[in-house]
């Protein structure tokens, strides 16, 4: 039986009594998946996103290439959140589509 990294993770955070404290905006990380959602329906790529994040009023969004790309946005509070490719994320809040969504530590 193969258990993935995720899971392993989890396994251990329950075991160890470390689960991830909920640090982020509920309503916000929700608004950044609808945004994407909607990205996605339309056809629209990893760089179409930091246009329509701007158009929302988000604050510090960014697109980088390099290591990865993927578009970084942080709240007020200053937690920063990433969306990027799915096959680069390791252990993301969300999924939509191709993408994945996750606070980043």
């Amino acid at each position: 039986m193969r258990i993935s990294r995720k899971k392993l993770r989890r396994i251990i955070r329950e075991v160890m009594g470390e689960e991830r404290p909920a640090a982020y905006d509920e309503e916000l990380f929700q608004a950044i998946v609808d945004i994407v959602r909607d990205v996605v329906g339309s056809g629209g790529g990893l760089f179409d996103l930091e246009a329509e994040f701007r158009d929302e009023m988000f604050t510090g969004v960014s697109t980088h290439t390099e290591p990865i790309p993927m578009v970084t946005l942080y709240d007020d509070a200053g937690t920063h959140y990433a969306v990027l490719n799915k096959n680069n994320a390791l252990d993301a809040e969300a999924t939509v589509g191709p993408f994945a969504i996750g606070v980043l530590e």
